[in-house]
């Protein structure tokens, strides 16, 4: 692994993911890990855990949930 990175707090912004993850273009050596707050506060929550959920299939993705995760989750 050349590169570990750590993304946090995306509340729902598909658009900002996005262009983050085009800017650090990971490789396959690369290593993401996306510390939580998924959702909340953005228009497109649903976008994003849907994507992350899909992608996270690749091997070097790792999703962590957060504290608005669990607050859903706990209420559900």
């Amino acid at each position: 692994m050349s590169r570990l990175i750590a993304i946090g707090d995306i509340h729902g912004h598909l658009d900002k993911l996005a262009g983050l993850v085009g800017q650090i273009a990971p490789t396959a050596d690369s290593r993401l890990v996306f510390l939580g707050a998924y959702i909340d506060r953005g228009s497109s929550s649903f976008e994003v855990v849907d994507i992350l959920q899909v992608k996270h299939e690749l091997p070097y993705m790792v999703l962590l949930r957060g504290n608005h995760e669990d607050f859903v989750l706990s209420h559900a």
